[in-house]
């Protein structure tokens, strides 16, 4: 009997040493795979290891773990799985009790906040890692916690509190002699300064910190001062200096072989190139740019790099062109695609943070009633205590009793039907995310484009191509709602959302033979989500016929959008040079587009006016 127990304890023992082996290795492999940039490879495998990790795994080596797992997810776009991993890795150091690694956790989490456009979690996670670094007198690491405030100000547009928190940051550099960051505060700095177009002091700072970076023989580091340097002498029409420091940028990444890096500095050299004249320079940096940001997968370079070329090229060949706009319009597809991605991710943390606050809220009021009713018991205790005294005051003391039992009993019925309220509100705010994801806009336009491959009738054709414009016009805003941060995405950038709606109208619309002169005077314009999307619909009808039964038979066919704003109207003027348009057309009461347009228009106090002058103009106004 003995040694059948002495067996199994070995091959107990066996079991552990060997799965403690193969988690090793997966680790291993997985870090090396992760240090390769082999993302989706790292992510099987470290998914592989977690299975390996019992209660006997070092509390250390789990959270390195979970952290590198959460690395993988954010690179492949599972933003919300790798802010899941990041957390669990926090509250393993947290377990820990290592100060310097839960607030290095702190300030990558918020760093992660800070990568999807959650800037106010990301502010209040980096503020905590700060107020760590400063207890445990970590000056390096609270400078790090400051700059990344700074960025995160930079990025939403506040100009005074970015550079006071990076003026935080180089105050406890230069009081600690680190001249890394120093150099690195004054480049960051700079970089503020040039956004909000102060190039005088920018280029200050930016020759300070290239100056320092050349001290200390930080070559790499000085890339991206030269590339800001190249920059702000472009803005300030010096374009010799601009050319020096964009072209000695370049040299340095190609010397390093950073691939990213060199389809940056080829799409700044292909800016410097466009505004000096230098057409075919310009022309074969953009093409190289396009390239390798192509290569990269990063679509925002190649999204940029394509309209450049579309700019240079447009007045040549007209299926270079068309071929240069699918492009763009794919690349702007798939940068719309990651930014609804992060938003998905942001309404998923925030239901995250609602759906908790509510559980604690629902268990305070359940410890009130429990507390209720553990009073109700030891007041009927004492009830039947007090009977024992006299028949008299017992007597008394019931009918007191009562009246405060029957009391409570309301009490905890209505707090009984507070918590049924509670119970609905979260599963209505479930039921809204999952709505709100389940009619996920690209996946209509993307059905509809099939329906549209699949059927012959010209009508039904005609009707899918409007519903698809429609339908992209209302997609198009989520891009913009996301993207101008510095209105907090409540508001729609009108300028920029219409720009480029009028791009994707002509492009879906024009072919080959058909070529139209676009002219457009779109003012900076903040307007309402709702606002911003009937405009955009009320504009695709009017594009739509302007191009098909205006201009379809003019030679030198020009068309002309505006949108200004007076006082607290907006008007959106289209002109076109075509036939006009009958009164006949426009008293006709079934015309689909035009009543379209007046349901459109009803709702927010808008109105339109069509008047022939040398062709059609179609005046909308809309009252703020």
């Amino acid at each position: 009997m003995g040694h059948y127990a002495l067996f199994a304890i070995a091959c107990l023992i066996n079991l552990i040493v060997s799965g403690q082996s193969n988690m090793n290795q997966l680790l291993d492999k997985g870090y090396s795979e992760l240090e390769n940039g082999n993302f989706r490879d790292a992510k099987q495998i470290l998914e592989k290891a977690t299975t390996f990790i019992s209660n006997k795994t070092d509390l250390r080596e789990k959270a390195i773990l979970f952290n590198n797992l959460g690395v993988c997810y954010y690179q492949l776009g599972e933003f919300k799985k790798g802010i899941d991993q990041y957390t669990h890795s926090l509250i393993l150091y947290r377990k820990l009790g290592n100060d310097t690694l839960i607030a290095e956790s702190l300030l990558n989490l918020g760093l992660a906040y800070k990568d999807i456009g959650s800037f106010d979690r990301a502010t209040k996670t980096i503020l905590n890692a700060a107020a760590i670094f400063e207890r445990i007198k970590n000056e390096k690491a609270l400078s790090s916690a400051w700059n990344a405030i700074g960025n995160i100000q930079r990025k939403i547009g506040n100009f005074n509190k970015s550079l006071e928190y990076h003026h935080k940051a180089l105050k406890i550099r230069q009081q600690i002699h680190y001249l890394k960051g120093i150099a690195d505060s004054y480049n960051n700095i700079g970089s503020v300064y040039l956004d909000f177009h102060q190039p005088d002091k920018a280029e200050w700072y930016l020759q300070q910190a290239l100056k320092l970076k050349k001290e200390l023989g930080n070559e790499w580091n000085s890339m991206t001062t030269l590339t800001l340097l190249g920059q702000l002498y472009l803005e300030l029409d010096k374009p010799k200096k601009a050319f020096e420091y964009l072209n000695a940028a370049y040299n340095m990444r190609m010397e390093a072989g950073n691939t990213i890096k060199i389809a940056s500095s080829l799409y700044y050299l292909g800016s410097y190139y466009s505004k000096t004249k230098e057409l075919n320079k310009a022309v074969e940096s953009f093409r190289q740019a396009e390239i390798l940001a192509n290569e990269l997968n990063d679509q925002q370079l190649l999204a940029n790099v394509l309209l450049e070329e579309i700019e240079l090229l447009k007045n040549q060949n007209v299926n270079v062109l068309l071929t240069k706009y699918q492009k763009l319009t794919i690349a702007r597809e798939r940068v719309v695609f990651e930014e609804n991605q992060k938003e998905i991710a942001r309404l998923e943390i925030a239901y995250d943070v609602e759906r908790k606050n509510r559980e604690i809220k629902l268990q305070k009021k359940q410890a009130k009633i429990s507390r209720i009713e553990l009073e109700n018991q030891q007041l009927y205790s004492q009830r039947l205590v007090t009977w024992l005294i006299g028949t008299l005051l017992v007597t008394m003391f019931i009918i007191v009793s009562w009246y405060l039992l029957r009391k409570r009993k309301l009490l905890i019925e209505t707090q009984k039907n507070e918590l049924e309220i509670q119970k609905e509100e979260i599963i209505n705010l479930h039921s809204e995310l999952s709505h709100r994801t389940k009619n996920y806009f690209g996946m209509l336009s993307g059905i509809l484009k099939s329906d549209k491959s699949n059927v012959t009738n010209p009508e039904t054709i005609q009707v899918l191509e409007e519903n698809i414009r429609r339908l992209d016009a209302m997609s198009l805003i989520q891009h913009y709602l996301l993207d101008d941060s510095t209105k907090h995405n409540k508001e729609v950038r009108l300028d920029s959302y219409l720009n480029n709606l009028i791009d994707l109208l002509l492009l879906n619309l024009l072919s080959q033979n058909h070529s139209i002169q676009v002219k457009k005077d779109l003012k900076m314009i903040y307007v309402d989500y709702d606002i911003a999307m009937r405009l955009a619909i009320v504009l695709n009808e009017l594009v739509c016929n302007a191009v098909e039964h205006g201009l379809e038979h003019v030679e030198d066919a020009e068309l002309q959008i505006s949108v200004i704003q007076k006082q607290k109207r907006i008007h959106l003027t289209i002109s076109d040079n075509g036939t006009g348009i009958s009164e006949e057309y426009l008293q006709k009461s079934n015309t689909k587009g035009l009543n379209l347009i007046g349901k459109l228009l009803q709702k927010i106090n808008g109105s339109i006016d069509f008047k022939n002058q040398n062709g059609c103009t179609a005046e909308v106004v809309v009252q703020l």
